[in-house]
């Protein structure tokens, strides 16, 4: 199912050229990545936006293993790889946690057919540092999941490498380790990880990047904009989240809350909380991509609750379906063209996936 649904994003995507994406606007931060990676593998000598000279070590890589007749090819095998071993270790992580296929199947496809991720990524690959913070985050999920710490903190540290996204994610890992071990060491452990690499690449950027006049001011605390600007902050870093979180009501409404969606709902919350804090104006129209890089999280908790609802296979096709209407958007070859019609269906979808998981969780308990 996982291959497939892959299959068929790639297939559905609507493809535009390096320089036409960045023109739509789907990857302007790439501009600043592309000059890391020309540059390797000495520094840019160009002043770059400090929050994109602090992802430089994927980029830097890319520059040293390629040139500049291979720097988009090079970029393009890396982001598919990326995303592929994504589905893999996803598809590991519920396989090995006893979830069925049933169950795992709407919550695979609401992570791999995600818009702002999946889609986004594999069309504009200079983005490949947000495949790989998701990469990291579904290391993290399935490593505390198993309860293999060394496993975790390794994919923390890729997670941290990527983006700055990892450390609030650190610090709820460290909260989680510590409750489970008792053992104040090894959770500091997963707060520090993400801390120093990140104190690494900062002091690093330095050297070519123009810092931010102040982090106060970048947040939605200091620059709140007006209250339709906010409400509309606020409904894009949800939008994306929608069918996950359509799959998660509808199986906790029918039939509580699960104590194994705790930890991966938790370190989604780590990871939302940064486009949400962040200003309207800062954000720039990217909530949704920031949003999305915690699906990995979010889809593992949905399969979690949907095989406490125990659907059946009519139902896991019918709600992989939906997942799959709500996917469709601008970035697609086909369903809706404009955003309007967009965020209609995708709340449309998402409210028959709750309703549908509700209605089976309800029916199973009265049988």
């Amino acid at each position: 199912m996982s291959a497939g649904s892959f299959a068929f994003v790639l297939a559905t995507t609507r493809w535009w050229s390096w320089e036409a994406a960045i023109r739509q606007g789907l990857d302007t931060d790439v501009r600043s990545y592309q000059q890391i990676a020309r540059a390797a593998p000495a520094l840019p000598p160009r002043d770059l936006p400090e929050q994109h000279a602090e992802r430089f070590p994927i980029h830097w890589l890319v520059g040293v293993v390629s040139s500049d007749a291979t720097l988009h090819a090079t970029y393009y095998a890396l982001t598919l790889g990326v995303l592929a071993a994504i589905v893999l270790l996803f598809q590991a992580h519920v396989l090995r946690s006893g979830i069925t296929t049933a169950a795992c199947a709407p919550a695979s496809v609401v992570l791999i057919a995600s818009p702002y991720l999946f889609r986004l990524d594999a069309l504009g690959p200079g983005l490949v540092v947000d495949a790989v913070f998701a990469l990291g985050l579904a290391g993290v999920v399935a490593g505390l999941a198993a309860r293999r710490d060394a496993a975790t903190l390794v994919a923390l540290g890729v997670a941290a490498a990527a983006r700055q996204t990892a450390l609030p994610v650190g610090l709820v890992a460290a909260v989680i380790i510590l409750e489970r071990s008792r053992r104040p060491a090894r959770a500091v452990a997963f707060a520090v990880v993400p801390l120093v690499i990140y104190l690494v690449q900062h002091a690093v950027a330095a050297r070519f990047s123009i810092p931010v006049a102040s982090r106060w001011e970048i947040t939605v605390f200091a620059e709140p904009g007006s209250p339709q600007l906010l409400a509309k902050h606020v409904l894009l870093v949800m939008l994306p989240l929608l069918p996950a979180l359509g799959l998660l009501l509808g199986g906790v409404v029918g039939r509580g809350v699960p104590s194994d969606i705790v930890v991966p709902v938790a370190l989604a919350a780590a990871v939302v909380v940064q486009p949400l804090v962040l200003s309207p104006g800062w954000v720039n129209q990217n909530e949704q991509r920031l949003a999305s890089l915690s699906l990995p999280a979010l889809a593992a908790a949905a399969a979690v609750v949907l095989q406490r609802v125990d659907i059946t296979a009519r139902t896991s096709t019918m709600l992989a379906a939906l997942a799959f209407v709500a996917s469709f958007h601008h970035l697609t070859a086909i369903g809706p063209q404009t955003r309007a019609v967009y965020v209609t269906v995708a709340v449309a979808a998402s409210a028959a996936m709750a309703a549908t998981v509700a209605r089976a969780a309800r029916s199973r308990k009265l049988s």
